[in-house]
C-alpha cells in the first residue's frame, strides 16, 4: 500500500510544489521511504538473562535502551530492522520494526539506522526518547484525531441511510456557526499548526 498509494502521492505533492514556485524548478528531492511497525507481537530477551522473581528488584532481565537487531531475525530480502529506543524498567518495552521501502538517498545501513535512532529523541511532548521516531509518532497522533472526528461512522453508529444523507450534503460534516463554509472543523487560526500534538 505504501509502495503503490503512498509514494506516487508524495512524488505528485512534490510536483505541485515545483509548479507552485518557479524557482524550484530543478529542485528534484531523493525520497528516503520507512515504515514503522509497533503493534505486533514480538520480543526480544536478554541471552543470559535470570528468570526474574516476584518483587526483584534486579533489571538483568531487560533489554538495553538503544538496542538495535539488524540481522539473523530479520527479513532476508528487505532493508529492514528492530529498535528499542526507550527504556523499560519492567521489561515491557515494545520494539519497534523498521521497514524501508524506498532510498533514493542512498543512505548506507548504518546512516538510516543512526537517524531513525536519533529522531527518537525530537519528541516535543517527552523529555525522553519515544518508541518509535517523531515523525512517525507524529503521523500516529494526527491518525488518533481524526478517528475522534469521525468516531460515529468508525463504530458503525450511523446506519446506510444516515451514511447517505452525509454524502448528499457535505455541509452536514460541518459544524454550524462560526466555522460554515469552513472544510476542517477546527478553528481558522489552527490551519497551519501541528495542533494534535
Amino acid at each position: 500500500m505504501v509502495y503503490e498509494e503512498e509514494l506516487p502521492q508524495i512524488r505528485r505533492a512534490v510536483l505541485a510544489v515545483k509548479a507552485r514556485n518557479t524557482h524550484m524548478s530543478t529542485w528534484n528531492p531523493k525520497i528516503t521511504l520507512v515504515v514503522v511497525g509497533k503493534r505486533y507481537h514480538t520480543r526480544f530477551f536478554p541471552k543470559h538473562a535470570r528468570a526474574a522473581r516476584p518483587g526483584d528488584k534486579d533489571q538483568d532481565v531487560n533489554l538495553q535502551a538503544g538496542l538495535l537487531i539488524a540481522h539473523t531475525v530479520i527479513t532476508a530480502h528487505q532493508f529492514t530492522f528492530y529498535l528499542q529506543r526507550h527504556d523499560s524498567p519492567q521489561a515491557t518495552a515494545e520494539l519497534a520494526h523498521y521497514v524501508v521501502i524506498i532510498n533514493e538517498s542512498e543512505y548506507s545501513v548504518d546512516q538510516l539506522q543512526e537517524i531513525t535512532h536519533k529522531l527518537c529523541f525530537t519528541g516535543s511532548r517527552a523529555t525522553t526518547a519515544l518508541s518509535v521516531c517523531t515523525p512517525s509518532r507524529y503521523a500516529d497522533n494526527l491518525c488518533d484525531r481524526l478517528r475522534c472526528y469521525i468516531r460515529p461512522i468508525l463504530d458503525g453508529l450511523m446506519t446506510q441511510n444516515t451514511l447517505d444523507v452525509y454524502r448528499q450534503n457535505a455541509a452536514t460534516w460541518r459544524p454550524t456557526g462560526y466555522l460554515q463554509g469552513r472544510v476542517n472543523p477546527w478553528h481558522e487560526r489552527l490551519d497551519n499548526s501541528m495542533f494534535y500534538l
